[in-house]
């Protein structure tokens, strides 16, 4: 199995911290589902904890931080088929400009899945991926998210 980089094992420690919205080290159902309605990828509970249980080496239904650590090792090893998936759902989701603004992200959070997200978290999970602060959301800006690419929240 492929390692993490120093630099890449940093960067996926500031993401898990990201999605980590209760603080408790542990990355629950909803904020993993979280983060993959940010992908454009609407799954059910039962997709949740499959792809979830695959990663759960201690089996409580939960991610620690090295476990989410094995989910990207797995997501990098797949990085150029999991960059093309998160165009395609980024140019779904954008606007005319190829961006999401603040209301389209908000959609995107509190209108797919079961889950629904605060206006407060949603705010806070907007503020972290608008790195350039101009309001929007580019491709770039999620890609480096999700691709441990420069990822600064």
């Amino acid at each position: 199995m492929a390692e993490l980089s120093e630099e890449e094992r940093q960067r996926c420690n500031r993401i898990f911290n990201y999605l980590d919205r209760d603080q408790s080290g542990q990355l629950s159902g909803k904020e993993f589902m979280t983060a993959v309605r940010l992908l454009g990828i609407n799954p059910t509970e039962e997709e949740v904890t499959r792809i979830m249980s695959k990663f759960d080496k201690d089996a409580n239904t939960q991610l620690n931080l090295e476990e989410f650590e094995g989910m990207m090792v797995d997501f990098l090893m797949n990085r150029q088929h999991f960059a093309s998936k998160l165009k395609e759902a980024f140019s779904v989701f954008a606007g005319a400009d190829r961006k999401l603004n603040k209301k389209e992200f908000r959609n995107i959070l509190q209108n797919m899945g079961k889950e629904k997200l605060t206006d407060e978290e949603v705010e806070t999970l907007f503020a972290g991926m608008d790195v350039d602060n101009d309001g929007k959301i580019d491709i770039d800006e999620m890609m480096n998210m999700f691709l441990l690419d420069d990822f600064e929240p």
